[in-house]
């Protein structure tokens, strides 16, 4: 398979690049690609820049410029709460905005036109299903991996306010981020397969929700990003 992988931030996606072997780098357009391979699969890497227009920009040249199989998309998340924590992952089943209302009859976080949610690719989904009935069956209690709904908009959720409204909109919501349902929007318009894993990094609206964030990069991050390894390894 080729598979494109997207990040938001170049922390994230020097961990992915640590991961391939035979790595070429190139730079079109202004963004950086790497190329290279993990197991089976043939990787194409770029870090696209944080936000929804970054993302549909960095997804619309990579699928332009290399045409990959499919895109995935990788990196860290704010969690919405139990069952989830720190290091624990989410694997996008459904995506949408959390900051998009186009008015009625339209739902909350549907643009005008559009699906009311993107959807993962079902192939991609039983990767991750596949890696996380192996990590249940585990005895080293590492993170959980979860199916589910990933709301996207251009704003960092950092207070209790924020979150308690994006949960009264989207109750079935594990995470929140600035790029997810952007990437989904762009490869439904192309018809290109998609799915976004993503880390949990913090939790908005806790206490010490700053130290969260920071402590992630800080010790965690390197054991978490060792899930999407896991996950491309996964891949058929």
């Amino acid at each position: 398979m080729r598979l494109g992988i997207i990040t938001a931030m170049d922390k994230e996606r020097v961990r992915i690049s640590a991961m391939l072997e035979n790595r070429q780098e190139i730079k079109i357009e202004g963004i950086q690609f790497t190329g290279g391979r993990c197991g089976r699969q043939e990787i194409l890497l770029a870090s696209s820049g944080i936000g929804k227009v970054n993302a549909a920009l960095g997804a619309e040249a990579m699928l332009r410029l290399y045409r990959p199989d499919a895109l995935f998309s990788t990196g860290v998340a704010g969690g919405l709460g139990a069952p989830l924590e720190v290091m624990d992952v989410v694997a996008g089943a459904e995506y949408c905005y959390h900051d998009v209302w186009c008015g009625k009859p339209n739902a909350k976080g549907q643009v005008q036109g559009m699906p009311e949610r993107f959807y993962g690719d079902k192939k991609l989904l039983n990767a991750a299903d596949m890696l996380a009935m192996l990590r249940a069956g585990s005895k080293d209690g590492g993170p959980k991996i979860c199916r589910g709904l990933i709301v996207s908009g251009d704003q960092f959720i950092d207070d209790r306010d924020k979150l308690a409204a994006i949960k009264a909109d989207f109750q079935d919501a594990l995470a929140v981020d600035m790029e997810s349902a952007a990437l989904a929007h762009t490869c439904h318009l192309k018809q290109v397969p998609f799915m976004s894993l993503r880390i949990i990094s913090d939790v908005p609206g806790t206490e010490n929700h700053s130290e969260q964030y920071e402590n992630f990069w800080d010790a965690l991050a390197e054991r978490s990003f060792a899930i999407t390894k896991a996950f491309l390894a996964a891949l058929p």
